[in-house]
């Protein structure tokens, strides 16, 4: 009970400075597990404290009410607890323990009106105030376990898979719905809406089979005509979908996004409620891999606002978050064990800290400068920095020199002084957090293709080399091309040194503003740029696709015919484990040649309590997946 009152007079204290003291002024709203509660007399503010009809909220936790009309004395009881309140007095006792209360229980309009947050933590509840909306969120005890409140760093934009915008939408997306398949946490595919599929033997034609106890949250059917709809309702240009581009593999797809086909042409096509046939136009073995995207997930087109996956919607303020609540209707309803996900928006990193701290959040996404020193654990972002060498520069076209300026870089410390755990340092090209396309990761089964330890000690050489053999004395004065922003600053300075201390160069940094850096880099007016990519799939070839001769964003002007052959290769074939070893071969090539100098890979850093169990997270688009969540150890 000493515990109780201490919790109790803390709360008290903490939501006082998140009210305004006095008569305060507008209603404030009042939510159970999530459910607005609706008063016959509204409740106000009063010396820093919500105070609500008395009888209402006693027995929506579950209490008997004895109300003395002669002493004007409250009594409320649930289970073993007992609570007491006089109107018009601050002593209240529970359990026969004498509590001091900042606001006694009063009487307005034949209502008597009493303090919620009191009554609420006194029978058991979690109570919390969310200033940004006004509301008093209330969680019984039975829910302590069933909840999880998470923070978004920004407000939501959009929840239709075709025009969401941000990865914050992708991970409110990801909890109410689902496509043909899953990614499990080990990066393997899963059935989803489909149960099972087949690939024909040349790997242009999918067909998936749906199962048929998938149902929309209103308990209708999902069918293959719902995916059918929405793919080709974000390839239709009228939807601006900036994910078109993802169903491009599909054949005539991209004739339909720019008007130069028919949609009835396009190889998406429903052959029956259960069975959904896919033609693409050229083999594409990380296809399996975009369909378990946020973007591929299925909308029915006479009702756009149903959801199929583990938890529907219940309430969304764009600005402020967003409430699930378990979907009943969901096919694989029985392994889902929260009752309610709670998004809400906290763009104030310090802010969002203080949240958690207060146990407002249980989890939010930190920067490294802001990160707690517990509670935190690095997930990889699925991005790669690295060096650009531009090779119309002459002493940048002997892969010697870029070798040179590679291995002359420590990565980890560059990554540790960058931004802590925030990343880590690059042992190759393509980053941690992305599967090989069929079981595991790349970057594991790739292993270290840098060995900057060992290649460190011959750099010198490897610069004297290079120069000689392009006929050069000395390596001319270069630029390096960075953006203006203070991260971009601190990398020119630890570049700088780095190749100061170990090669003897001294480098000119030419800071621009972003969009002149792309410019340039596009245009290739630049002798050394950091350049930066996040995978637009899991999938290693989203990052080696960049270097092929014919690449949209092939910077280096990098040509390899070798090069070129082996991603058609990756391209066609269709037994995964020597499509994994092409992949491999494919990366030693570029860094072989070392047209690119991998720097660090990125992370994403996660607060999270202890108690927060079974979440999967995603490096791409989705922060995390949360139909195997769950609370465990909370009280």
């Amino acid at each position: 009970m000493k515990s109780w009152m201490k919790h109790t007079v803390t709360a008290f204290g903490a939501i006082s400075l998140l009210t305004i003291p006095g008569l305060a002024s507008a209603a404030p709203h009042v939510t159970l597990n999530g459910t607005a509660q609706v008063y016959d007399t509204d409740p106000y503010q009063k010396n820093g404290r919500t105070l609500v009809p008395m009888r209402a909220i006693f027995e929506a936790l579950g209490a008997s009410i004895q109300w003395d009309e002669e002493t004007k004395q409250v009594t409320g009881t649930k289970g073993t607890t007992t609570v007491v309140l006089q109107v018009g007095s601050t002593k209240a006792t529970v359990n026969g323990q004498e509590v001091t209360l900042n606001q006694a229980a009063e009487q307005t309009n034949d209502r008597v009106m009493v303090p919620i947050r009191f009554i609420s933590e006194a029978l058991g509840a979690d109570v919390k105030w969310d200033e940004a909306t006004e509301t008093v969120r209330i969680y019984s005890k039975d829910m302590a376990d069933k909840v999880i409140h998470l923070g978004l760093s920004e407000e939501i934009n959009s929840l239709d898979p075709a025009v969401s915008y941000s990865n914050n939408d992708q991970t409110v997306i990801q909890q109410v719905t689902e496509g043909l398949i899953r990614l499990d946490r080990s990066g393997n595919l899963q059935p989803g809406v489909a149960k099972a599929w087949d690939v024909s033997a040349d790997g242009l034609h999918y067909t998936f089979h749906l199962r048929g106890n998938a149902k929309w949250s209103d308990g209708s059917a999902v069918t293959a005509h719902d995916f059918e709809y929405a793919w080709k309702r974000a390839l239709n240009s009228e939807t601006l979908s900036q994910w078109a581009f993802q169903f491009f593999g599909i054949e005539n797809a991209q004739k339909y996004t720019e008007r130069k086909g028919a949609v009835e042409d396009v190889g998406i096509h429903a052959k029956d409620d259960l069975t959904l046939e896919v033609t693409l136009a050229a083999s594409q073995s990380h296809f399996m891999r975009l369909v378990t995207l946020p973007m591929f997930a299925p909308v029915k087109e006479s009702n756009p606002t149903l959801n199929n996956g583990p938890y529907k919607l219940q309430s969304l303020d764009n600005a402020h978050g967003a409430l699930l609540v378990k979907n009943d209707a969901y096919w694989n309803r029985d392994q889902v064990r929260l009752e309610q996900i709670d998004f809400q928006v906290e763009k104030d990193i310090e802010a969002a800290g203080r949240a958690y701290e207060s146990g407002w959040l249980d989890s939010y996404t930190a920067v490294p400068s802001k990160a707690p020193q517990r509670d935190v654990q690095s997930v990889p972002q699925a991005a790669a920095y690295y060096l650009q060498y531009n090779e119309n520069v002459e002493a940048l076209q002997s892969p010697k020199v870029r070798r040179a300026l590679t291995y002359a870089v420590d990565n980890q410390a560059f990554a540790d002084s960058l931004l802590g755990a925030g990343a880590q340092g690059a042992d190759g090209f393509v980053p941690t957090g992305v599967s090989d396309g069929f079981s595991g990761s790349f970057r594991q089964k790739a292993g270290d293709q840098l060995h900057q330890a060992e290649n460190a000690k011959q750099a010198n050489l490897l610069l004297q080399e290079g120069l000689k053999e392009l006929g050069l004395s000395g390596l001319p004065k270069f630029k390096m091309l960075l953006s203006d922003t203070d991260a971009s600053r601190k990398s020119g300075e630890l570049l700088k040194q780095a190749w100061h201390d170990n090669l003897g160069l001294d480098v000119e940094v030419d800071y621009q503003p972003y969009k002149l850096v792309l410019q340039a880099q596009y245009a290739k007016n630049y002798d050394i740029a950091l350049g930066a990519w996040q995978a637009d799939y899991d999938d290693p070839t989203t990052f080696l696709d960049l270097w092929v001769s014919s690449g949209d964003f092939n910077n280096v002007n990098y040509r390899n015919q070798k090069y070129d052959e082996l991603m058609t290769q990756i391209h066609k074939e269709v037994d995964f484990t020597k499509r994994t070893e092409l992949m491999i071969q494919a990366e030693k090539l570029l860094l072989d040649d070392m047209v690119i100098g991998p720097v660090y890979f990125k992370n994403r850093l996660v607060v999270s309590k202890p108690y927060v169990k079974g979440v999967q997270f995603s490096p791409i688009y989705a922060q995390y997946d949360l139909k195997d969540a769950y609370i465990e150890g909370k009280n």
